[in-house]
């Protein structure tokens, strides 16, 4: 009797694999869980997207359009692991990560960020002129420059 069993056994787990071959069966895949990422910067589509949750920056770069011709690309960490909710912000080359392309601004250009008016962007042109290496952090230290402005600015400059 143990013996017709385990042949019985056999058999079916025979046919089994079979009709798995035949009819493609396969194993039921768990949803994977999708997460939302904004991207901007140095890509040819900047927005939210819609991953994987165990998708990487280089991924991201790749739904987005790919790196621009502009992209830095030394300073991007492709194997870099996505999280929900996250901002990825790629570099570009032109403005060195924006820190020295607040020197080449004009008053026009100052003038169009929320909250930078006439004098403000006079307060502005001359702190920059008269202090080298000052980095968009550095912003909130002029003095008659506010945290809610210099964020307005940070905002600018990652947009570009």
């Amino acid at each position: 009797m143990k013996n017709f069993l385990l042949y019985a056994l056999i058999v079916l787990l025979f046919i089994s694999g079979l009709l798995f071959e035949v009819y493609k069966i396969k194993p039921v895949m768990h949803n994977k869980r999708m997460i939302k990422v904004h991207v901007v910067g140095a890509v040819n589509n900047s927005g939210v997207y819609e991953v994987d949750e165990n998708s990487r920056v280089g991924d991201i770069i790749d739904l987005a359009g790919g790196l621009n011709g502009d992209a830095d690309k030394n300073q991007i960490n492709l194997a870099a692991r996505l999280m929900d909710g996250e901002k990825v912000s790629i570099p570009s080359l032109s403005n060195e990560n924006n820190e020295s392309s607040i020197y080449k601004l004009t008053k026009k250009e100052w003038k169009s960020i929320k909250g930078i008016g006439d004098k403000k962007a006079d307060i502005i042109m001359n702190y920059l002129k008269e202090n080298k290496n000052v980095k968009l952090n550095d912003l909130v230290n002029i003095k008659g420059i506010s945290k809610s402005n210099a964020k307005e600015i940070t905002k600018y400059f990652n947009r570009r």
